[in-house]
């Protein structure tokens, strides 16, 4: 994942990240910043080595921190993606596990339903923070909503098939 900023007094910030591993790497105006651990990296300008740290990750938005000045690269992720996520989570929890809602359409609560719904959750939130318009982030939730149910309704019907 890569975003890019123009920054008045420094220019062109580049910071990648690596969706795998997590790893970052942060270059100024084309010059690759010298890793120093994790989150910290080196620069020398010509004048001196200015330290830069980069807080926060691609997900949860990151800022770098360049002689005490905060820049943000990555903007935060907004309240109401995370609210989808958690709103999608407890649905399937809470459907999962009353009996009467079950009886009308059965689903895989519990564990099971959880997990399944956590997933599909949080890979609904990391799809979202690509997304610019707020209508295509809904069109991403309900289609990761969509996709849960179908999941977790063939589960119930796989076990209930089992079980009779």
């Amino acid at each position: 994942m890569r975003a890019v900023v123009n920054h008045e007094k420094y220019g062109e910030i580049v910071y990648k990240e690596s969706f795998w591993t997590g790893r970052k790497n942060l270059s100024i105006n084309g010059n690759a910043l010298k890793c120093e651990s994790k989150n910290m990296f080196s620069y020398d300008n010509g004048e001196s080595k200015i330290i830069v740290t980069v807080f926060g990750n691609f997900v949860k938005g990151a800022k770098v921190r360049i002689n005490d000045e905060k820049i943000q690269i990555v903007p935060n992720i907004k309240w109401y993606e995370v609210a989808l996520g958690v709103i999608m989570f407890a649905f399937f929890i809470v459907w999962g596990n009353v009996p009467q809602l079950c009886a009308m359409f059965p689903i895989v609560g519990g564990a099971i339903g959880g997990f399944v719904s956590a997933l599909f959750g949080i890979g609904g939130v990391v799809t979202m923070k690509f997304m610019q318009k707020i209508w295509m982030k809904l069109v991403v939730w309900v289609v990761c909503f969509g996709a849960a149910l179908g999941i977790n309704y063939g589960l119930a019907i796989a076990i209930l098939t089992i079980l009779v």
